[in-house]
This record gives structure tokens, C-alpha cells and sequence, in this order.
């Protein structure tokens, strides 16, 4: 299913959309072209792991993961429409989706009562129960404490230390960074777009959203494997490569994750 013919299907798609939806014709421009197509492999790893991870029998903490589909889908047209803050916006909240995941998918019963919780506050009811866990900093906390050497007992500890070390202060700086953009720290993170004609995506846009994006992606999809190696040994290769080309070697977790299990 997700190979070569799929991706440009998905393109062709991607520019269908646009023309009738928005009238935008994307030109042979080659920064367009790369955006869109480093951005739909992305995408599409992501998606590779809501297939494989969903057998039917549902979890709830999926929810989360399909979300992240859900706000890189949107932040492909937002980018493409020249609007970069609030692509910004879906990266940042994809970040806290990824651990409400990581989180959520070894907690059903938590996820039941955080789910009954948010009902009965619908209602008005009175509800005494509270999950501490919805804070980022404990749900970050749990990720970088997992005890994954009672799973991969071979592993050796220092290596796995500093991959997972990695990860959580790339996930740590692009939250900060995007938190800027939200909040509107200083000048640097502002826009200031102050008529419609101001609004275009360029080059330099472009580029900044997908280096963004680039290092969520890689974040994701190397998160997903350590937590998920063993079913990851299983995927299709097609699939296990488009997940291998979305992780950015500059961020060198696939290296790390190679010296950790001696192959991705």
C-alpha cells in the first residue's frame, strides 16, 4: 500500500485539492516540490505506524496518534497557504500529542477515567477524580524513565541512555522554540501580517516549517521504534524505509538506534 505510486497519488491529490479548493496551482517551483514531498513521506511514516499499531481492537490512546495525522495533514495546506505560525501551532500541539500516546497506550484504564472525566465535566457533574498526568512535564517524565531494559534486556544501558537523552532535548528545544511562536515571546516571534496580501508562502517559509516539521518526524517515528522495535522488525520494507527516510540523519538517532539494536 505505501510505496512509491502511493506517495505521488497522494501528491496529485495534495495539487487537485488545492487548485479546486484554494485556486493555487503549485508551479514547477522546485522549493514547492520539495516541501511537499519531503512533507507527504512524513506524513505517510506516520500513517504507516497508525496501520500497523491498529489491529481492531481499540485502545483509545490511538486517538492521539491519528491526531498527529490528522495536524500534519492540516499543516501541509496551512504551509503551502503561506501561513507559518499557525503550522507552527500544529507542531507544537502534535509534540504533547506524541506523549499523550507514548503515555495513554500502556494506561487504558487511566485513559477510561481521564475520558469519563471529561464527560462529567460536560454534564456538570461533581467529579473528584483528577489525572496528574495530563501535566507535559510528567507525561515527558514517564517517556525519559521508561524502563526499557526490562524489555530489550540485551540492549546495552549506556547506549539507550544516550539515544533517549537525544531525543528528549530535541523534543524539549522544539517545544520551547514553537512555544515562542505561540506566545509571542518578543519581536523575533512575531509575523505581523497586517494586510492579506502580506500572506504568501516563499521559500524561506517554507523551509523553516519543514526543518520543524523534519525534526517532529523524526522524533515520532524514533520514539515509535524504541517503544515498538519488536513489530517494527516486522513491517513491510518498503514501509520500514519510507520510516527510516523520515527520521533526518543530522539529528543521528537512526546512527544511535543502529548502536542500540545493531539494525533499523
Amino acid at each position: 500500500m505505501f510505496d512509491d505510486i502511493y506517495l505521488k497519488d497522494q501528491k496529485n491529490i495534495l495539487l487537485d485539492f488545492l487548485q479546486k479548493k484554494y485556486n493555487i496551482i503549485i508551479t514547477e517551483d522546485a522549493y514547492f516540490n520539495d516541501f511537499i514531498n519531503i512533507n507527504l513521506l512524513e506524513l505517510t511514516s506516520i500513517k504507516i505506524w497508525s496501520k500497523n499499531l491498529y489491529d481492531g481492537d481499540s485502545f483509545g490512546a490511538e486517538q492521539y496518534l491519528n491526531e498527529i495525522i490528522s495536524n500534519l495533514n492540516q499543516l501541509i495546506i496551512l504551509a503551502l497557504l503561506g501561513l507559518k505560525i499557525p503550522s507552527f501551532m500544529l507542531i507544537r500541539r502534535s509534540l504533547e500529542n506524541l506523549l499523550m500516546f507514548l503515555y495513554f497506550k500502556d494506561h487504558r484504564i487511566e485513559f477510561a477515567k481521564r475520558e469519563q472525566n471529561r464527560n462529567d465535566i460536560k454534564k456538570g457533574k461533581n467529579q473528584e477524580y483528577r489525572i496528574d498526568r495530563n501535566s507535559i512535564s510528567e507525561l515527558k517524565e514517564y517517556v525519559a524513565y521508561f524502563p526499557f531494559t526490562a524489555i530489550y534486556p540485551e540492549i546495552e544501558k549506556n547506549k539507550l541512555d544516550d539515544l533517549l537523552n537525544s531525543m528528549i532535548q530535541l523534543w524539549d528545544k522544539q517545544y520551547s522554540d514553537l512555544s515562542n511562536f505561540v506566545h509571542g515571546t518578543s519581536s523575533r516571534y512575531l509575523e505581523l501580517k497586517n494586510y492579506l496580501d502580506d500572506i504568501n508562502p516563499d521559500e524561506d517559509s517554507l523551509n523553516y516549517v519543514s526543518t520543524y516539521n523534519k525534526n517532529y518526524c523524526s522524533l515520532v517515528n524514533s520514539f515509535l521504534i524504541l517503544f515498538y522495535f519488536d513489530k517494527f522488525k516486522n513491517f513491510e520494507n518498503k514501509e520500514k524505509s519510507i520510516i527510516r527516510n523520515a527520521i533526518d540523519s543530522e539529528t543521528k538517532f537512526k546512527q544511535k538506534m543502529t548502536d542500540v539494536f545493531g539494525e533499523i
